[in-house]
């Protein structure tokens, strides 16, 4: 059962039946109710993530993927009721490098906790380079010394 102080606490109470009293079968005990104090535990181990360039040779990473390298729970709230926010929410057209994620984690009576990660940031180049302007066919004449000269554009990468 979930009830909520006014102070915006999370009070966490057990409601048990006594059986075998007699006529009081019925009678419910309440648990003192104990307030949720205590602030997720965030795990956000540094990590090296590598990833595929786009065409311009960045890379970005959305929250999604940065989730996977994070782990949090709790000692009240289900993992799925603790919200996680991460600082930049995404890393977006950036190069290899070291990038910081600030993480918080807060738990459904508002207790906080907050990490810093550090993530390598991996691009690889998986787009093999391609060659255009390459000459077609050259053909030229010898002179009376049994020499030509060649000429074209210089192809482009």
């Amino acid at each position: 059962m979930r009830i909520t102080s006014v102070l915006t606490k999370v009070f966490i109470c057990a409601i048990f039946s006594l059986c075998g009293l007699g006529s009081n079968d019925s009678l419910l005990h309440a648990q003192p109710c104990s307030p949720d104090n205590t602030a997720p535990q965030l795990t956000a181990a540094d990590t090296t993530l590598t990833v595929p360039a786009s065409t311009d040779c960045l890379a970005t990473i959305d929250q999604a993927n940065l989730l996977g390298t994070i782990s949090v729970t709790d000692n009240c709230s289900a993992e799925a009721d603790i919200t996680v926010i991460s600082t930049p929410t995404a890393l977006t057209n950036v190069p290899s490098g070291d990038y910081t994620v600030i993480w918080s984690a807060t738990d459904q009576a508002g207790n906080v906790a907050i990490v810093s990660q550090t993530i390598t940031l991996v691009v690889t180049d998986n787009t093999d380079p391609t060659i255009s302007g390459m000459p077609t066919a050259i053909a030229l004449d010898a002179d009376a010394n049994c020499e030509a000269v060649a000429t074209w554009t210089e192809p482009t990468a």
